[in-house]
């Protein structure tokens, strides 16, 4: 895979289709998060919904997504300061590219439309031939990192070496901030009791056939409670740019990945997945933020929801690697989180045998079976229970109310 390929692909977390221009969605400028932004008319559709497309089918079999339509509203959220006293903290997002200059363009608008005071936006170039440098340049607000790099997870790391904020949060070149996101984000981290990681609500809307007014658009659940989080970690889809995190959570030596890498480098996908998981075994907990956090503009080039499953294979032999790595740590929390890294284990592996066997891979299949029998000798059990688990994930996102309020933790817990 070329550092091009690998860069986009790690952009990417789901595909779908929706009714505006990408170039139209939430540019407007918004100094408060009263706005309202809207999707596909209608109301909420379940997963048994008739939708047609194969692509649809392929976002609707993670457990926590589910259709939405709009419109929705970022209303009263924490758009205002806590306190007389209080100040905006530091904001530093960071976006890896290569020679998307095209995309860059809006994302950069769309930061500028925020209207956040004390932002600092870093770009982390991979070497691209498309006038990129210069462009960024040309803004003059911009913090610009030239390449080449490894990949994008190397882009990241970079990034956060070179962050001043007390904030951090990732944005993808062709990915939007709703209204009101990062004054909502802001005011929190200045609460004096603020947590160090938070995540908000997440949408999923389309690059491709916006035109198409049938099609729906998603929203990605996030999960409270220790059963529902860390299943949402392992079987879900986290949604890893609705997050922000304290600069100083992601350079703590006992999450660093390795040496200066907060990401581990040799992932190509699943590396910012694998960083939340340590992060959850290492006893850190999300705040909830009520409010749209992260927009996913998306497409057939998806890596982690790719309807044509190209990049499949990648994906899930990167889960089992970095789910054997972690279970030594899982196995000093508490009873049950290693279990349940096992049980995923053991999920990731029967999916990736399947696709062996689909193939006429027969050969890597079994020798697949057999290494996760040695592995895991309670293999079958462990994927009875992961399909327990995620049958409860997709009930718990399911029971989500339409206004994206959580679950209380008790139930999620349950």
């Amino acid at each position: 895979m070329t550092t091009s390929h690998a860069r986009h692909a790690h952009a990417r977390a789901m595909l779908c289709y929706a009714d505006q221009p990408p170039s139209k969605l939430f540019l407007s400028p918004q100094k408060t998060s009263n706005t309202q932004f809207s999707f596909t008319s209608g109301r909420w559709r379940d997963k048994d919904s008739s939708v047609q497309s194969q692509a649809f089918q392929s976002i609707l079999s993670v457990p926590n997504i589910r259709i939405c339509s709009g419109p929705l509203t970022a209303a009263d959220g924490l758009a205002t300061l806590p306190s007389s006293t209080a100040t905006w903290p530091r904001i530093t997002l960071i976006t890896p590219t290569l020679n998307r200059l095209s995309f860059l363009r809006d994302l950069i608008k769309n930061i500028q439309d925020q209207g956040y005071s004390n932002l600092e936006h870093i770009v982390v170039d991979g070497g691209s031939t498309d006038g990129t440098a210069e462009y960024v340049a040309q803004q003059g607000h911009i913090t610009f990192i030239p390449g080449p790099d490894r990949n994008s997870h190397h882009a990241m790391n970079k990034g956060i070496a070179a962050a001043t904020g007390e904030v951090v949060g990732f944005a993808n070149t062709d990915d939007r901030l709703p209204p009101g996101a990062l004054a909502n984000v802001g005011a929190y981290f200045a609460m004096p009791q603020a947590s160090d990681v938070l995540n908000g609500r997440c949408f999923l809307v389309p690059l491709e056939n916006p035109q198409d007014s049938q099609s729906p658009a998603f929203e990605l659940q996030h999960m409270s409670g220790e059963r529902g989080l860390f299943d949402e970690l392992m079987f879900g889809a986290p949604g890893f740019n609705s997050w922000f995190f304290r600069r100083s959570l992601l350079t703590r030596d006992d999450l660093m990945a390795g040496p200066g890498q907060t990401f581990d480098e040799s992932l190509i996908i699943a590396a910012d997945r694998a960083w939340l998981l340590r992060l959850f075994l290492t006893g850190h907990r999300p705040h909830r933020l009520m409010v749209p956090t992260y927009i996913y503009q998306l497409h057939s080039a998806s890596a982690t929801l790719d309807p044509a499953a190209q990049q499949a294979d990648g994906i899930l032999t990167e889960h089992r690697r970095l789910a054997i790595h972690l279970l030594p740590l899982a196995r000093r929390q508490p009873p049950g989180h290693a279990h349940a890294l096992s049980d995923w284990i053991a999920h990731e592996s029967w999916q990736l045998l399947r696709r062996h066997l689909r193939s006429g891979r027969v050969a890597a299949a079994i020798d697949l079976l057999i290494r996760s029998i040695g592995q895991n000798p309670a293999f079958p059990l462990s994927l009875l229970r992961a399909r327990r688990r995620r049958r409860r994930l997709a009930a718990l996102a399911a029971a989500l109310p339409e206004s994206g309020s959580n679950v209380d933790s008790q139930a999620a817990a349950a």
